[in-house]
This record gives structure tokens, C-alpha cells and sequence, in this order.
């Protein structure tokens, strides 16, 4: 895979298994009800202007889970919403690896590509996306990748 080559250096460990698999939560005592409550604090933070606040939980929860979707989900949307693009990236990156089959880590990788000015890596990832959510039948992130694919479309002009 991938994330293992990366996360290797000099045939050793950089980020220890267990910590991926949320040994840090477990050690916290953190319940997925405790990352539910926390992801619509960051959410609503996030909404009444509080960014930092907001930032603060989304990489705190993606720090003690990194396997965690909607941990990864969160960041990776809060990340598009303010331009932090690189950084939405690779939270939409680990969507994707964690979750291959679901639209939502394609559509945040193709928004972030879109903007890096990643054309060919954007047409791509949107391309996945709305394939995904059309066989899934989910028309909000269909019209929603129809909109990132205008825009890149326009933008090629």
C-alpha cells in the first residue's frame, strides 16, 4: 500500500501501526459518541466564525484516530473551506484509502486539486467522484461534483 511506503524510512516505523489505528483515543479513553460530539463542536465552531477553535478539534480528532473517515472528513472539508488545499489534500487522501469506494474523498481530493491548479490529477478525482455518487444515487455531491467540474472546465478555457 501506498500509506506503508510512506510511512516507513530506513525499514523502520514513522508512525507506529497502532497509532493509526487509534491507540492515542484508546489511551484518552475517547468513544466514537466522544468524536461524534467533538466533530459537531468543531462544526458549529466552525460556522460561528471560531476557526481556530474549529481547526484545533478537527486535527486533535484526526491526531488520536488517523483511521477515522469522518475525523479525516471534517478536516479535509474545514481545510477547503478556509484554502488550506495542500492540507485538504492529504485528508482527502486518506478518505480515499480508508474508504475507496465512497465518493467524499475523491470529491475533496478533485476540490483541492482544482485549486492547486492539479488539472489532470482534479478531472480524475472528479471524474471518480461523480461516478461513485451517481451509482450510489446521491444527487447533493453528483451536483456538487458537477459544479467542481464546471469550474474546471471553465478555468480551461
Amino acid at each position: 500500500m501506498e500509506i506503508e511506503r510512506e510511512l516507513t524510512a530506513n525499514g523502520r516505523d514513522l508512525v507506529p501501526q497502532e497509532i493509526i489505528d487509534g491507540a492515542l483515543s484508546e489511551l484518552l479513553g475517547l468513544t466514537d459518541g466522544d468524536r461524534d460530539v467533538a466533530l459537531g463542536i468543531a462544526n458549529a465552531k466552525f460556522m460561528s466564525g471560531d476557526f481556530q477553535g474549529s481547526f484545533t478539534i478537527y486535527s486533535t480528532l484526526v491526531l488520536t484516530k488517523p483511521n477515522c473517515f469522518r475525523c479525516q472528513q471534517g478536516m479535509a472539508n474545514f481545510c477547503v473551506k478556509v484554502g488550506e488545499f495542500e492540507a485538504a489534500l492529504l485528508a482527502g487522501s486518506a478518505m480515499v484509502l480508508l474508504e475507496p469506494d465512497s465518493a467524499l474523498g475523491y470529491y475533496f481530493c478533485g476540490a483541492a486539486n482544482l485549486a492547486l491548479d492539479c488539472r489532470s490529477e482534479a478531472k480524475e478525482d472528479i471524474s471518480k467522484a461523480m461516478r461513485i455518487a451517481e451509482n450510489d444515487g446521491n444527487d447533493e455531491l453528483l451536483a456538487a461534483c458537477l459544479r467542481l467540474s464546471e469550474k474546471l472546465t471553465v478555468s480551461s478555457r
